[in-house]
């Protein structure tokens, strides 16, 4: 059959026939929102509720306390991952290990089966862990991140539509636009410096 439809009346659409839509439109993977993470001391990490997007798969995040094991060995690192494995019966879970191991990063729309998203990373002793780092991206779910301008520069740069500025640099860009009133006879011109002047 040279083409397939996807979406008709009576088809039947896949979770791995929308993730593979969603995640032609966005190809990364992070936080779309909430999944702060806050240390309650000893081996405890909070994490908060939100929503991971994984290859173009939404996981809801519950507020959940994990974890960490400790570890003997001076100087160890650890790790608190989101995994996702289509085979298990519980098919995405927060887990914190250590020591850090190699991601795995499978193609979970094309026959991959696990995916291993970085959450955050931290060192770990016998008794405690410290140094608690949040490592994953937030990013916007419809569009990825080398299409956000973070800068005025960026947004000077940009030769092309498809692009989305990020609100501090549109109040940035505000902040530098002069605000001119017309009030009968006089034009009142209020520059960005604050300064003020008015022409009659």
């Amino acid at each position: 059959m040279p083409a397939i439809i996807k979406q008709y009346e009576g088809s039947v659409v896949s979770p791995k026939d929308d993730a593979t839509l969603y995640r032609i439109f966005n190809e990364e993977s992070g936080v779309i929102r909430g999944c702060a993470l806050t240390y309650l001391g000893a081996n405890q990490i909070r994490v908060d509720a939100g929503y991971v997007y994984i290859c173009g798969r939404l996981v809801e995040i519950e507020e959940e306390v994990v974890l960490s094991p400790f570890s003997t060995e001076e100087g160890a690192a650890g790790e608190l991952i989101l995994k996702v494995d289509l085979l298990s019966d519980t098919p995405a879970r927060l887990l914190a290990r250590t020591p850090r191991q190699e991601l795995v990063q499978e193609d979970i729309n094309a026959g991959g089966e696990a995916y291993e998203y970085l959450i955050a990373s931290y060192m770990v002793s016998d008794v405690a862990i410290s140094g608690l780092t949040v490592e994953y991206e937030v990013i916007s779910a419809g569009f990825s991140k080398d299409k956000i301008l973070k800068t005025v520069n960026e947004v000077s740069a940009v030769t092309e539509e498809g692009f989305l500025a990020d609100a501090l640099v549109v109040k940035e860009l505000n902040a530098n636009i002069p605000v001119f009133i017309l009030d009968g006879s006089t034009l009142t011109i209020t520059l960005p410096v604050q300064d003020s002047k008015e022409v009659g």
